[in-house]
């Protein structure tokens, strides 16, 4: 007998968000977009699944992760905002990543709201990405989560001209872990929003200093960042 078009819908979608994940491994972001948003599209035609319940939350945090680092900003803050709704929605902060689908990156609310927070910043919205850290913080995340919150939300209150509050939330961020560089990476570029040059330059040499004594697996100095004022 023919399958019924929900029953083919559903061994479409797991597929495709593994297509998806692959392309993401290969750094392919406009084919991980392209299967994410098929698999999105099959989960609309699916009722009272547990299989698209599992992963629908992958597909739109991976489409939102891919459309980020193809630098298509708008589209992937529409996504972050479902998935914080459905969250929300849920009256969820915290959420195991879908047993059943590999998933390379947190599915936690105060990761959500992070990478959106990043998104805000590259769009150069920077009261909204102060919130979303802000909000981070408020949530009890991991020690290396609040600490790139922290550092992000310095930088966004300086792009603003709140520089006092930048120092303070970067100066937090140094004491939850006076090990890593990535806050005195975000202190320099504060210190260049107030062309203190010589400065800057001397917490760049500490940060790629503290870079080095790191594990290859972790030595890569963020790439998420603002987009430079014109």
């Amino acid at each position: 007998p023919r399958q019924k078009p929900q029953k083919s819908h559903e061994l479409l979608f797991q597929p495709r968000l593994i297509l998806a994940l692959a392309y993401v491994q290969l750094r392919s972001w406009e084919l991980a977009e392209r299967h994410y948003t098929e698999a999105i599209g099959l989960s609309r035609a699916i009722k009272n699944s547990p299989v698209v319940d599992a992963g629908i939350c992958s597909a739109y945090l991976g489409r939102a992760y891919s459309l980020l680092k193809a630098e298509d900003y708008l589209r992937s803050i529409t996504d972050y905002n479902h998935v914080s709704r459905h969250f929300r929605d849920r009256l969820l902060t915290k959420k195991e990543g879908p047993q059943s689908f590999p998933f390379p990156w947190r599915q936690d609310l105060d990761w959500v709201m992070y990478q959106r927070g990043l998104v805000y910043l590259q769009l150069n919205k920077n009261q909204e990405a102060v919130d979303n850290f802000k909000e981070v913080c408020e949530m009890d995340p991991p020690s290396n989560l609040k600490l790139v919150a922290l550092s992000h939300m310095g930088l966004a209150q300086s792009k603003m001209g709140d520089f006092e509050a930048a120092f303070n939330n970067i100066q937090a961020a140094i004491e939850i872990d006076d090990n890593d560089p990535q806050p005195y990476y975000f202190k320099a570029m504060v210190l260049m929003e107030l062309e203190s040059q010589d400065m800057a330059s001397e917490l760049i040499q500490q940060a790629r200093e503290l870079f080095a004594k790191l594990d290859g697996e972790n030595a890569e100095i963020p790439t998420v960042f603002p987009a430079n004022d014109e």
